[in-house]
C-alpha cells in the first residue's frame, strides 16, 4: 500500500466490534491500537517534509536577491562554507547579520584567501574565520615532493541549524553575473544535519592550525553565540516542542475540536485548520497523532458504560483517520529513494555516486564543469551501451585540458 493509503484499514477495527458493544474500556484499547497502527505506519513509512525548498540558477536577476534574502533570515547562526569569497552584496549581509548579534563562521580556501579581491581577510573582522591548511612547502618553496594539490572547495551555508544552501555557486561576482551555477536550499533535517557535521569537522580542523580571525572576532562570535543561547526559546533543544506548543494545549484543543464535532467525527477541513492554528513543525506529526490518540482513548473512558459505545469509538477512530491523513497531506511525505549525502575525497563516496549513475535506465543528464575521473566516465559510457540516452554539458575551456575525458565520450 502506498503510505497516504494506510489509514484506511482504521475502518475494519470498528467493524469488528460488536455493534451491542458497551464497555467502554474495550473500546478505549480498541483505539489505543488503533493509534499506535498509525503511529507505527508514520514512523516507518514517512519522513518530515521540508518546510523550506528552493532551487537558484545563475546568472539570473533575482538569484542573488533570492540568496541575500535567504541569509536575512537567519536569526542565531550562518555558517559558511565556501572556496572563494569575493561578492561585496554578500560580504555586506553577513557583516548585517553579525552586528546584529547572529553568530557567523567562515572555512575558505586559503590558496583564494590570498587572491586578488577576496574578501576572507575581511570577513575575519566580523566573523570567525578559517581556511584549510597550506600545502607543505619544500625547501625551495614548492609543495613538498609526491603532495597533490588540494582544496577546500565546497560551496554551502547553514543557517540555524535548519536551512541549507549549498551547489556550485562560489560567492564571487563571475558566479552571480556571469557563470552557470546552482544552489538547492532545503529545511530537509537529514540534508541539514549531515551538512551541519561536515562544516563542524573542518571548522575543527582547520581552527587549530590555520585561522584567520583577529581576537576581536573571536571575542565577538563568543558573545553571539552567549547572546543566541539566551534568545533560544527553552523548548528549542527539544524535537517535540520547538514553536512552544505544550502538549496541553494540543490536547485542549483536540478535546475541544471532538466536542463540538457532529457524532464526534473531524472533517479533513477541521484538521487541517487545527494544524493551521497550532503552527506545527512537521518533526512534530507523529507526536501530534501520539497526544491525539491518548485523548481520544482517555474521551473514551470517560464516556461511561452505556449503549452506543462501539458507534462513539467509530467516530473516534474517524477522526483519527482524518488527522492522520492531514498529517500526511500536509507535514509528512514518503522519503526519496534515492536521496543520499556524499562528501570527498572518499573512495565510498565515489562508488557510490557510481552506483547512483548505474540505476541509469531511460536517461542520464550530466551537467559538470570538468570530467576527468576515469571511474566515473566508464559508469555514464555503461549507461550508454545499456540504451539509456546521456547527455554531458560541460566547460569548453576543461574540456580541453589534459586528462579530460570528454571528447572521449562524446565518440561513443
Amino acid at each position: 500500500l502506498r503510505p497516504r493509503l494506510l489509514h484506511q484499514p482504521l475502518g475494519a477495527i470498528a467493524e469488528e466490534s460488536p455493534a451491542a458493544a458497551a464497555d467502554p474500556k474495550e473500546c478505549a484499547a480498541r483505539l489505543e491500537a488503533a493509534g499506535r497502527l498509525l503511529e507505527a505506519v508514520q514512523r516507518l513509512c514517512l519522513v518530515p517534509r521540508p518546510t523550506f525548498r528552493d532551487a537558484l540558477f545563475f546568472p539570473h536577476a533575482s538569484a542573488l536577491e533570492r540568496l541575500l534574502a535567504l541569509l536575512r533570515r537567519a536569526k542565531f547562526t550562518i555558517d559558511v562554507c565556501v572556496y572563494c569569497v569575493t561578492e561585496e552584496r554578500l560580504v555586506a549581509a553577513l557583516r548585517e547579520k553579525a552586528a546584529a548579534g547572529v553568530a557567523v563562521r567562515i572555512v575558505s580556501d586559503e590558496d583564494q584567501a590570498f587572491n586578488k579581491g577576496a574578501a576572507i581577510f575581511k570577513t575575519a573582522a566580523f566573523a570567525y574565520t578559517v581556511v584549510d591548511e597550506p600545502l607543505h612547502e619544500g625547501a625551495n618553496g614548492r609543495k613538498a615532493e609526491g603532495e597533490r594539490e588540494k582544496r577546500m572547495h565546497h560551496k554551502f551555508c547553514v543557517l540555524d541549524h535548519r536551512i541549507l544552501a549549498t551547489g556550485s555557486f562560489n560567492w564571487t561576482g563571475a558566479a552571480s553575473s556571469r557563470n552557470c551555477e546552482n544552489i538547492l536550499v532545503s529545511s530537509e533535517p537529514k540534508l541539514v544535519s549531515a551538512y551541519s557535521a561536515e562544516f563542524e569537522r573542518l571548522h575543527a580542523a582547520f581552527s587549530r592550525s590555520n585561522p584567520v580571525s583577529t581576537a576581536a572576532a573571536a571575542t565577538k562570535l563568543q558573545a553571539a553565540l552567549r547572546g543566541r543561547a539566551a534568545r533560544l526559546p527553552p523548548a528549542m533543544g527539544r524535537a517535540q516542542s520547538s514553536q512552544g506548543t505544550a502538549e496541553e494545549k494540543v490536547a485542549a484543543a483536540l478535546s475541544q475540536l471532538l466536542a463540538q464535532a457532529p457524532s464526534g467525527r473531524l472533517s479533513l477541513g477541521a484538521c487541517r485548520a487545527l494544524l493551521q492554528r497550532l503552527n506545527l513543525r512537521p518533526v512534530q506529526a507523529r507526536w501530534l497523532l501520539h497526544t491525539a490518540t491518548e485523548e481520544c482513548c482517555e474521551l473514551m473512558r470517560r464516556r461511561g458504560r452505556r449503549r452506543g459505545a462501539a458507534a462513539e469509538m467509530a467516530a473516534l477512530l474517524s477522526s483519527l483517520g482524518s488527522l492522520a491523513a492531514t498529517l500526511e497531506s500536509d507535514l509528512l511525505m514518503p522519503p526519496s529513494a534515492a536521496a543520499a549525502t556524499l562528501f570527498f575525497p572518499s573512495v565510498a563516496a565515489r562508488e557510490e555516486l557510481c552506483g547512483v549513475l548505474a540505476t541509469a535506465r531511460h536517461t542520464l543528464d550530466v551537467c559538470v564543469f570538468t570530467l576527468s575521473d576515469r571511474r566515473i566516465a566508464d559508469t555514464v559510457l555503461d549507461a550508454h551501451k545499456r540504451g539509456a540516452a546521456v547527455r554531458l554539458i560541460t566547460d569548453d575551456v576543461t574540456a580541453m585540458n589534459d586528462g579530460s575525458l570528454v571528447f572521449e565520450l562524446a565518440e561513443a
